[in-house]
């Protein structure tokens, strides 16, 4: 049996096991009576929804699952009771299993983190403007519902680990700074370096990292420390950060008192050119023995797989194509797909083990297609989840696994890409979704 197949299996054996649980009710008298959809049914629906019209998806879920047909209105109402922490926890299990049976990719023993953050788009409902609150168009154009959504992913091992969407107007660093302590908790038996873009860049920030132990690399903002850049000898040194009144402005106030009381922090600064000549600033609290200053380079340049993982999610997997219009559906949806994100890329290692196997006799290294990986999961993946019969399900598996081997598309060197811009109106529209 393939490897993630057998993690898979779990993540369904756990959904029954942790159903009796009531932390995952937020009604204490919730999911008592026998309902034509159970809290399994409602949880298992969302993680394999497909964006198609709510009354598709449940015909099409009732009756691959020998369900009697529930309505739109009781479905809706049953989702109101399942908080949507029991999509985190599941997830998290599901990538603790993944560390303990694949071969974890390190940086000279470090798990390399990348953080980035993403304006997701949502229903304009109501209830989510209030919530979430508006994305502002041009002048006179109407706003747009929009939420802030913060992803802490293992570069190296493609591994989207900790997720939080909040409103829109949320500051990233914020939302960061809340999730550190479970970072650290999460990692506690491994040393890992966090990469960072400039907006992240803050001697507030850097000295809680600093309180916490860990290790970073963050690109500094242009026009942050500019007399100590131009005062730099080499291309790579360690410099005083003065705590300035200006660079703590922001801070609460006994975090300003801490920083005033400290004057300054010392970080090491590397100065590297880009491939399009523009010189940029990278700063880190590790010496030249544990990351030399082209190392320094290539690990800043990770951080694009997290903004690809997004892609995926944003692009592949669709997860702005909600069907709810409430806040916790929109959590429950949120959630689930994350843990479709690992899912999907657990697949994908699988799948790509014979092409790594073979890649001396072709011209290109080549991946799996992730949109039709994904849209075979959405398509057939239920189906292959709820297969009961051990030598039919492993069948079923590695047909899916062989169609992904022939959907491959080649990784050629030096490719660039620019980012597209995106037009503001919503991508997915409540009253317009696909019926097939």
């Amino acid at each position: 049996m393939l490897k993630s197949l057998k993690r898979l299996k779990k993540i369904n054996k756990r959904i029954k096991t942790t159903l009796e649980e009531d932390k995952w009710k937020l009604k204490a008298n919730s999911f008592i009576r026998e309902r034509k959809m159970n809290m399994e049914d409602i949880i298992k629906s969302i993680i394999f929804k497909k964006g198609q019209t709510l009354s598709i998806e449940l015909d099409e879920f009732t009756e691959r699952m020998g369900k009697e047909r529930i309505t739109k209105q009781g479905y809706s109402k049953q989702r109101q009771n399942l908080n949507p922490e029991i999509f985190n926890y599941l997830n998290e299990e599901y990538i603790k299993d993944i560390y303990n049976e694949i071969e974890v990719k390190r940086y000279k023993g470090y798990i390399l983190i990348s953080v980035d953050g993403s304006m997701i788009e949502l229903p304009n409902s109501n209830e989510l403007k209030e919530y979430y609150g508006l994305a502002e168009g041009q002048k006179g154009s109407v706003g747009r519902v929009r939420a802030r959504a913060i992803g802490v992913y293992d570069s190296l091992n493609k591994i989207m680990v900790k997720t939080k969407l909040d409103p829109y107007k949320t500051n990233e660093k914020e939302q960061i700074e809340k999730l550190l302590d479970e970072i650290i908790e999460f990692y506690k038996e491994e040393k890992i370096i966090m990469v960072f873009d400039r907006f992240y860049f803050g001697v507030n920030f850097i000295n809680k990292l600093e309180k916490r132990e860990i290790k970073y690399l963050i690109r500094m903002r242009e026009n942050v420390y500019k007399k100590e850049k131009e005062l730099m000898k080499s291309e790579d040194e360690e410099v005083e950060l003065k705590i300035r009144t200006n660079s703590i402005h922001y801070a609460k106030e006994e975090e300003r008192e801490e920083l005033k009381k400290l004057k300054q922090i010392k970080a090491r600064i590397i100065k590297v050119q880009l491939d399009s000549g523009i010189e940029e600033h990278l700063c880190t609290n590790m010496n030249e023995e544990e990351m030399t200053k082209e190392e320094a380079k290539e690990l800043y340049f990770t951080r694009w797989n997290i903004e690809k993982s997004f892609d995926v999610i944003k692009n592949k997997i669709n997860i702005e194509n909600f069907s709810s219009k409430k806040v916790i559906g929109i959590e429950q949806e949120f959630y689930a797909q994350m843990m479709v994100y690992n899912m999907l890329e657990d697949i994908r290692r699988d799948a790509e083990e014979e092409l790594e196997q073979n890649k001396k006799e072709l011209k290109y290294e080549y991946k799996i297609n992730m949109n039709i990986l994904a849209g075979k999961f959405k398509k057939e993946f239920l189906e292959i989840f709820e297969e009961e019969d051990m030598k039919e399900l492993d069948k079923k598996y590695e047909k899916m696994i062989e169609e992904m081997r022939k959907n491959v598309i080649p990784i050629k060197p030096n490719r660039k890409f620019e980012r597209r811009k995106m037009h503001s109106m919503n991508k997915y529209r409540s009253n317009l979704r696909r019926n097939v």
